[in-house]
């Protein structure tokens, strides 16, 4: 598997009229799912994304009226392959 010398950093580049727009540097061919959860300090972290397969080194994923809102608390992970 490629690696990424980098930190796996998501940014919410927008959060308007219920979207959320997300990205990061990602390596090409490898697959990532978004999560998220409405408390930082504990709770079920829950897909917010399918998994996405990256198509390059920048990724973007837009969560359309995802209802969760700018306030809940997000990470990104790999998923493992199979």
């Amino acid at each position: 598997m490629p690696t990424y010398a980098g930190p796996l950093t998501l940014r919410l580049l927008s959060a308007s009229g219920g979207n959320l727009v997300f990205n990061w540097n990602s390596i090409s061919n490898v697959t990532y799912v978004v999560e998220s959860r409405g408390s930082v300090g504990g709770g079920t972290w829950s897909n917010l994304s399918p998994n996405l397969l990256a198509p390059g080194s920048n990724t973007l994923y837009t969560n359309v009226g995802g209802g969760i809102g700018a306030a809940g608390f997000f990470r990104l992970r790999t998923v493992p392959v199979p």
